[in-house]
């Protein structure tokens, strides 16, 4: 029987992606990703009807919301992706980084080590190149 699940990666060494890799972590990231952010969306909601945002249980909302986001960025990092801000991963091909962003179904974009994501260009259709070196 074939193994499905992604290998977990040790943060401290980094994984290099080939576009087909990376690729296929993007279902489970992507799944990931809808879960957190609807947990996260359903908290935000509570914590705007809280007037006072300094209150134990505006602070507790808040705690909540950044835990979620401490475990979305851990999960992504032991699948040897690199959380970026707020549901943006990065890839590492070797030679720069794939660059996704939810609600994107697939990964479509890469940047250079130094561009970030205001540098991401669309990845060609015929791409054979963006390898891991």
């Amino acid at each position: 029987m074939e193994n499905v699940l992604p290998d977990i990666v040790n943060p401290a060494s980094p994984k290099t992606f080939s576009l087909d890799s990376a690729s296929n972590l993007i279902p489970l990231i992507y799944r990931i990703t809808e879960e957190t952010n609807s947990a996260i969306t359903q908290l935000s909601m509570q914590l705007d009807h809280i007037l006072d945002k300094k209150s134990d249980l505006a602070q507790d909302v808040q705690k909540r919301i950044d835990d979620h986001v401490t475990k979305w960025h851990s999960k992504l990092e032991r699948l040897g992706a690199r959380p970026k801000g707020v549901w943006l991963a990065d890839f590492d091909n070797g030679e720069g980084y794939f660059c996704w962003k939810f609600p994107e179904k697939k990964i479509m974009y890469f940047h250079g080590y130094q561009d970030g994501f205001t540098g991401r260009k669309k990845i060609p259709s015929t791409c054979n190149h963006l390898e891991p070196v």
